[in-house]
């Protein structure tokens, strides 16, 4: 009887864990179709599961309908998709999912008031939900949309049919005339374009005289270093030796022709771009500064600039004995005969340009 009884035990045994296995393994895949099968699995994964009642947990169960009413929205079967939704929010009123499930097949059906209350209600209760902020912003957008009346149809005009009663003579006459006065306005209209042009281009040179403004005030600046170049000369006068007071003279010499270029490229920029100057105006005005064409202006910079060069050259050969670099001397020796060369060159092309006559009245 005893080993009859312990055969009989583990055989019962066997078959429960059997049993129990088998039922855990058909949940697990009723759970798996639910979760993720195609439509129609989920639908009748979902189903198995419902159908267990109260041995599923609440919120197993509200899984269920949700996942079901999603498989019914997919197939367009959108009033047993509610249904699920409905009974997921009987078991749960604040359920954020199934309310946002349920308005995207409001939106679906195209019952928008009732999508935006599910919406709103999602928000009441989890106000950074970002996903419905923007759905709620279509949907409303889409009811403003639908609120706002089609414009009227604007009746046609009845159609007018076309009269010929004019001459065909007269309208030949007229097309003519009308290109006439087309060409009479056109030419005008070119010639006035061409002199308003012509004036914006000669108004432009005055353009110029901020340009000379700006030199008058470098001029000015270059006073300034002449007075403290002077007074320092005037300062160190008995304590420097006679050298150095050679060089404080050249620097003296350096700024006042710096000057005059200034003063010749202000007052000849001034006579031959912007405006001549009548001397019978003005008739203390110095004659070197007016009257300047533009080829003398050219030697008369040149000239001053190859002065300068030299200026600073006897300077620097003055002080040669503590600037004795040979390779300096010989550079700006050659850019001093190549100044000069230039205004050689210059002064002759312009005497060959006007015949050999000098016409220079300076």
């Amino acid at each position: 009887m005893g080993p009859m009884f312990s055969l009989a035990s583990l055989t019962l045994a066997g078959l429960f864990c059997v049993s129990f296995y088998a039922t855990a393994s058909a949940k697990s895949d009723h759970w798996a179709g639910c979760r993720g099968g195609d439509r129609d699995t989920r639908i009748a994964s979902c189903t198995k599961i419902i159908s267990r009642g109260n041995r599923e947990t609440k919120r197993n169960q509200i899984i269920a309908y949700i996942n079901r009413g999603s498989a019914y929205r997919e197939n367009g079967d959108f009033d047993h998709a509610i249904a699920d939704l409905e009974k997921a929010l009987k078991l749960d009123p604040k359920s954020a999912t199934a309310l946002t499930e349920r308005a995207s097949i409001y939106h679906a059906k195209g019952d928008l008031e009732h999508a935006r209350q599910d919406l709103e209600a999602v928000l009441t209760l989890d106000p950074q939900f970002v996903l419905a902020k923007e759905a709620l912003d279509d949907v409303n957008r889409l009811i403003a949309k639908s609120a706002t009346p089609p414009p009227a149809p604007v009746p046609a005009a009845p159609a007018v049919p076309a009269t010929f009663a004019i001459p065909d003579r007269l309208i030949v006459l007229a097309v003519g005339l009308l290109l006439i006065i087309f060409i009479v306005w056109f030419f005008w209209l070119k010639h006035a374009i061409g002199r308003g042009t012509e004036a914006i281009i000669f108004s432009s040179r005055w353009l110029v005289a901020p340009f000379l403004f700006g030199l008058i005030v470098g001029l000015a600046a270059l006073l300034y270093k002449f007075m403290v170049e002077l007074a320092e000369f005037v300062l160190q006068l008995r304590a420097v030796p006679d050298s150095e007071l050679i060089i404080g003279l050249l620097r003296l010499v350096d700024l006042s022709l710096v000057g005059n270029l200034i003063l010749i490229v202000i007052c000849a920029s001034y006579e031959n771009f912007v405006r001549p100057i009548n001397p019978a105006d003005h008739p203390n005005l110095p004659t070197g500064l007016i009257k300047i064409g533009f080829s003398n202006l050219k030697q008369k910079l040149l000239g001053s600039i190859v002065a300068i060069t030299a200026v600073y050259v006897l300077e620097w050969f003055m002080d040669i004995d503590q600037h004795a670099d040979t390779i300096k001397l010989t550079w700006v020796v050659g850019i001093l005969i190549a100044f000069a060369v230039v205004m050689l060159l210059l002064a002759i092309a312009d005497r060959l340009s006007s015949g050999g006559v000098h016409k220079d009245p300076l």
